[in-house]
């Protein structure tokens, strides 16, 4: 059940920027409604500040199935103080939606919407909607029709070119029409273009009103009699960019494809070569002319320090070559887009198979056990090359790529960082990853070394074993990860018991060293952590004597608020064997 709320709205003049055109939310209630407000409130926190000072935010926040996405923008000829004014009105008729899984609002001034998935790269929904205002005097029908035709069509194609904002006026034998567009600025030149063109024509069908407006997920269009739009001049800064990369390009040592190349390649970018997507970007299916198979990552933002810090990683992974690390092929800039180049890996990731009830059985031991030592093997190699060290950051399932006969390669590294080996900590930087993968000294202390990505490595390896995703493991106390559930049964001498019930075991004893190096790899003091040369050692060589593996953290916490529950450890390890 929806509810659509619209508003009359007054005649256009350049200082009401406020005006509610409509709010929509989808009466449905989140699976856990103190998660999502919880969600909310820590988003409209991270945006704030990012509004007031860009005009633009876009965050996520949480652990799905809670998950939250926001995005919220405001017209380019707005000053930044209007625009804290429109999204402080924006955020007043939001909170009457909630919770609910998913609402928008549009303000004439800006736009908010709240999902419980990524749809940052959507031009269309199904709430996409038009108003059309009063009609026009009979005697200047045919006229205005002529002035509103131009202008619209105008704003819609100069949109794309010039930031996905434009403005414009047409008058003719004293009859003007004023138009504007705006397209989110997560949409490419491409997106943006195909969201205007649609928007314009739709726009048009309000003729003979004196005002229009088309709401949808991706762009706005406007127009009216009366002059609406604040004074504006667009910014320059992507008039120079062009010579900024190509001074750019002189230090960087990978292919440059040309924009032609890809676009031919991914067939313009088609729906049907689209692989997944993401908060960040979209990645297409290739293929070029001499028959190798691509993977191209589209990125939707592409400012200028972006790039830079984009070409700097893209600059140290061209020279990181691995059998099990995915293979970087080069990139490419445009105004609008940023590309990045990478083989095309067929069985897509891990965790497509290993977390589907049906196509895990696709994974028996041998190519379970070749998937950790592989996945091992490339880390260390990421760990220990010879100039430079490489923390991932992000290891976990669905950033490990399996070709046909199933051996991992590593993938994704728009979070990993850099350092020379001497370093015993990388260089401070913003904490990033993913919920459940990510080590406790990192997420207090933002303490970041190798150790961060054996961690992770550890919880992979578990998920592996036991067939189940950290992030979703379930248990009836609430409280237990799939780590210290676990541990429990490591110390219980029950670990036959975590193992994936669709596969067959016939060295058990290999399996039981397998988890025991997943438990010495997520111990709670990051000293204690083995080196991934000497976790690739305790995986290959089995005359290699284990050390007895710590607690894992959170684990007395997990204990203490299951006894408060009035669950015991032995009836909350009986319930989690039954799902």
């Amino acid at each position: 059940m929806s509810t659509i709320i619209t508003f009359p709205f007054p005649e256009a003049n350049a200082d009401a920027r406020t005006n509610i055109i409509e709010r929509h939310c989808q009466k449905l209630p989140p699976e856990n409604s103190s998660n999502y407000l919880h969600n909310y409130h820590a988003l409209l926190n991270l945006m704030r500040g990012e509004m007031y000072k860009k005009k633009f935010a876009s965050k996520e926040f949480g652990i799905p199935p809670s998950r939250t996405y926001m995005l919220s923008q405001c017209m380019e000829d707005l000053t930044l103080t209007e625009c804290n004014t429109c999204f402080a009105q924006m955020n007043h008729l939001l909170a009457d939606c909630l919770p609910a899984i998913s609402a928008h609002v549009f303000l004439d001034g800006c736009f908010l919407r709240l999902e419980n998935y990524s749809f940052y790269g959507e031009p269309f929904a199904p709430f996409d909607d038009m108003k059309c205002g009063v009609d026009a005097e009979q005697e200047q029908q045919d006229l205005f029709r002529r002035v509103v035709e131009e202008v619209v069509n105008k704003v819609s194609k100069n949109a794309p070119n010039e930031n996905g904002f434009a403005t414009h006026k047409y008058t003719l034998a004293d009859v003007s029409a004023y138009a504007m567009a705006s397209c989110l600025k997560t949409l490419n030149h491409q997106m943006c273009s195909q969201c205007l063109t649609k928007a314009a024509s739709t726009a048009l069908t309000c003729i003979p009103a004196i005002e229009g407006r088309v709401l949808f997920a991706g762009c706005f269009l406007r127009y009216s009699r009366y002059e609406f739009a604040n004074d504006f001049k667009p910014h320059k800064d992507d008039q120079g960019m062009e010579m900024d990369l190509s001074l750019l390009h002189k230090s960087l040592k990978f292919l440059q494809f040309k924009y032609s190349t890809i676009e031919k390649a991914t067939d313009c970018f088609d729906e049907s070569n689209k692989l997944g997507h993401g908060g960040y970007g979209e990645i297409f299916k290739g293929t070029l002319q001499d028959g190798r198979e691509i993977a191209v990552k589209r990125l939707f933002i592409s400012r200028k320090n972006r790039i830079k810090e984009i070409c700097n990683e893209m600059d140290i992974m061209s020279r990181a070559h691995h059998k099990n690390l995915v293979q970087f092929l080069g990139c490419c800039f445009t105004k609008k887009d940023s590309f990045v180049v990478y083989e095309f890996v067929q069985n897509k990731s891990l965790d497509r198979i290993l977390f589907d009830p049906k196509q895990k059985k696709e994974l028996d031991w041998k190519k379970r056990h070749a998937i950790i030592i592989g996945t091992a093997e490339g880390l260390e190699y990421l760990h220990k090359d010879g100039q430079m060290q490489i923390v991932h950051r992000d290891i976990k399932a669905s950033n490990i790529l399996l070709d046909l006969k199933h051996r991992p390669k590593i993938a994704d590294f728009g979070l990993a960082r850099f350092s020379s080996s001497e370093k015993s900590l990388l260089p401070n930087t913003a904490i990033a990853g993913t919920l459940g993968y990510m080590a406790p000294e990192y997420i207090a202390n933002g303490q970041l070394t190798e150790k961060v990505d054996i961690y992770s490595f550890g919880v992979l390896v578990l998920e592996i074993v036991s067939g189940v995703q950290n992030n979703k493991f379930q248990s009836d106390d609430g409280f237990e990860t799939l780590v210290t559930h676990t541990w429990k049964h490591f110390q219980a001498k029950t670990v036959l018991e975590i193992i994936d019930k669709s596969i067959e075991i016939e060295d058990v004893e290999e399996v039981k060293r397998v988890v025991w190096v997943g438990l010495l790899c997520t111990q709670e003091l990051p000293t204690l952590r083995p080196s991934m040369t000497n976790v690739v050692q305790m995986l290959k060589q089995k005359d290699i004597t284990l050390p007895t593996p710590s607690k894992p953290p959170f684990t007395d916490e997990c204990m203490e608020l299951s006894h408060t529950s009035g669950f015991s450890r032995r009836q909350s390890s009986a319930k989690i064997l039954r799902v």
